[in-house]
């Protein structure tokens, strides 16, 4: 577990360092994929402040495109530390737009088997 813990920290530190040299775009993305890795470790509120950061960083309101995947993300977050209804709530605010996984979206995104 020690190793598999040391691993984690490492990965975060690649992500920050590339949070850092990135645009904006790029660092949503990278600050989502740290809030996944959070969660997967069973640490809760680290991964949840993450999830919600970048949210607050570029909400929907300004990004219809990248806003509802991060807000997506943050429903993945949820599903991944058992959150359920928290996760359904975003998933309602994602699918109550228009945007790349509503169902008046392109489409392909709409069936995301990962919840």
């Amino acid at each position: 577990m020690r190793d598999v813990c040391h691993h984690s920290c490492h990965q975060r530190a690649t992500l920050r360092r590339l949070v850092a040299e990135s645009t904006l775009g790029s660092q949503r993305t990278f600050l989502s994929a740290d809030g996944a890795v959070l969660s997967a470790f069973g640490r809760a509120s680290d991964a949840i402040r993450e999830g919600e950061r970048v949210i607050h960083i570029m909400p929907v309101s300004k990004d219809a495109m990248e806003g509802p995947l991060m807000l997506a993300n943050l429903a993945r977050i949820y599903v991944l530390l058992g959150e359920r209804e928290k996760a359904i709530d975003q998933l309602e605010l994602v699918l109550s737009r228009p945007g790349p996984l509503s169902a008046t979206g392109c489409g392909e995104e709409l069936v995301d088997f990962t919840f």
